[in-house]
């Protein structure tokens, strides 16, 4: 499946966000787009941070990110029917983490309006990895990236499965 994205360019890979940059409208991914093994997809959540996301020093605790990150990911299988439907209609265990990382560009404080992006989607046979920024007024604050996999049981105990399926389930739902 390619589709095309009609309202900004984009960089495969997603391009680094240094510290302080500003996210311009034109840049941000509007609709829906698949090429390959990426998609990018528009999806955001948004959250304000409050007193109990920071630590002493009156910025977030960075764990809570990797929170926001998940939170976002599994906003996004919701409107594709949940995390469970997703996991019942495929046969799997569940669709874990195997890794994650983040980058943090400014420090997030209590009363900042948050809004966490799935910038793209990378498939390969059995990884999803997951590409997120947040911003804060258009502001880099971190970005993130997970390592998923789509968890089968075998008679050899748990495994990775192949995530064509679970591609098929979201590239066909698009955004938009």
């Amino acid at each position: 499946m390619i589709a095309i994205l009609l309202s900004c360019d984009i960089a495969f890979p997603p391009a680094r966000h240094p510290p302080g940059e500003k996210l311009s409208e034109q840049l941000r991914i509007t609709q829906y787009v698949s090429y390959g093994a990426i998609t990018a997809m528009p999806h955001e959540i948004r959250y304000q941070v409050t007193f109990g996301d920071c630590d002493p020093a009156g910025i977030v605790f960075y764990p809570n990110v990797y929170r926001w990150m998940d939170r976002c990911f599994h906003d996004l299988l919701r409107s594709r029917g949940g995390h469970d439907a997703l996991c019942k209609s495929l046969g799997a265990l569940g669709i874990g983490l195997r890794n994650a990382s983040a980058s943090f560009l400014r420090p997030m404080r209590d009363g900042d309006d948050l809004t966490i992006l799935i910038e793209l989607l990378e498939w390969s046979p059995r990884t999803l990895t997951v590409h997120y920024v947040g911003t804060i007024a258009g502001e880099v604050a971190f970005t993130g990236q997970e390592a998923r996999a789509l968890f089968v049981a075998t008679p050899a105990g748990m495994k990775a499965g192949d995530l064509q399926p679970l591609r098929d389930m979201i590239d066909d739902h698009g955004e938009g």
